[in-house]
């Protein structure tokens, strides 16, 4: 007899401590989803800023360029014999170093969203060519800051040569600085239309995980923009692909939860809740947490 209630004792510490990692594993999957929830927030917020900061920033160095042109117009125009005024191209000069300043930033947001957005969604391809991007941009300055000193140094050589009088000095120097000007017009080019294309595939990536089609649209409009850029209307397109970026970002949502295969009644009169985890008594219909319908599994005594 005494055999027989130590082992039925044994039977139901086993039952009750499975019960017990049974609620700490379900507590512990309800924690990892309320993370990732908070991670996917931070996510949307940081990419929908970053868009909203590319939107803005073109706007108003447009506006400020447009400005100072027009006061230079009109200084020349009225005091055609007056000193001519410095502060607006100071002034302009200070709102583009500013831009560049938040430009870095909305980058830096921009990376850091796709980042989370990657893992949230575990599609290494969203932020991965969005890397590619960022290295083949500093791989291509480098070749064209190289190119630049290199032009640079030999056009001051011949500038002080053509000091002499020398006229095939001065027609190498010209040259020179007409390859510089091509260099750099054919790189910007090829760098543009590099970078489109793995923005395209992030962007579409994130619209095939997300189920936000916009996203494709996104990558197309940044992909045509980035081809022709350089007619201007390029610039256009992208502004207007950052604009579908920010509503995009809008109309994110995190992934359902998933169903957990601990959904079961103990002994004790509790029932867990198939959604989150949270413990519920056995009487209960819905989940005191969530609100979800609980379902409850008979167990034979």
């Amino acid at each position: 007899m005494t055999l027989f209630f130590h082992r039925k004792n044994n039977v139901s510490t086993a039952f009750l401590d499975l019960l017990f990692y049974k609620r700490l594993f379900i507590k512990y999957t309800f924690l990892i989803q309320e993370v990732k929830i908070m991670s996917f927030e931070s996510a949307k917020k940081l990419g929908y800023r970053a868009s909203i900061l590319n939107i803005i920033i073109p706007v108003i160095v447009v506006l400020c360029a447009v400005g100072v042109l027009f006061q230079i117009i009109y200084q020349v125009i009225n005091n055609p014999g007056a000193e001519p005024d410095l502060f607006g191209i100071g002034f302009l000069i200070g709102i583009i170093i500013a831009a560049a300043i938040i430009g870095i930033i909305a980058f830096v947001m921009f990376v850091l969203s796709m980042y989370k957005l990657s893992n949230y969604y575990k599609e290494p391809a969203i932020f991965r060519n969005i890397i590619y991007s960022f290295i083949i941009s500093i791989i291509f300055s480098t070749i064209l800051s190289v190119v630049v000193s290199l032009t640079l140094n030999t056009a001051i050589t011949d500038l002080a040569q053509a000091a002499t009088n020398d006229f095939n000095s001065v027609t190498t120097m010209f040259t020179s600085l007409l390859s510089l000007l091509a260099a750099i017009i054919f790189i910007s080019i090829g760098l543009g239309i590099i970078q489109g294309i793995l923005y395209w595939q992030a962007f579409t990536k994130l619209g095939e995980k997300s189920g936000v089609e916009g996203f494709k649209t996104t990558g197309l409009l940044y992909l045509i923009g980035s081809i022709i850029n350089g007619t201007g209307i390029g610039a256009i397109l992208i502004w207007i692909a950052w604009i579908t970026a920010a509503k995009n970002y809008k109309q994110l949502q995190p992934q359902p939860n998933p169903p957990t295969a601990y959904n079961t009644t103990s002994t004790l009169n509790t029932v867990y809740c198939s959604s989150c985890g949270t413990e519920n008594n056995a009487n209960d219909t819905y989940c005191k947490h969530c609100g979800n319908t609980l379902q409850t599994v008979q167990t034979n005594p």
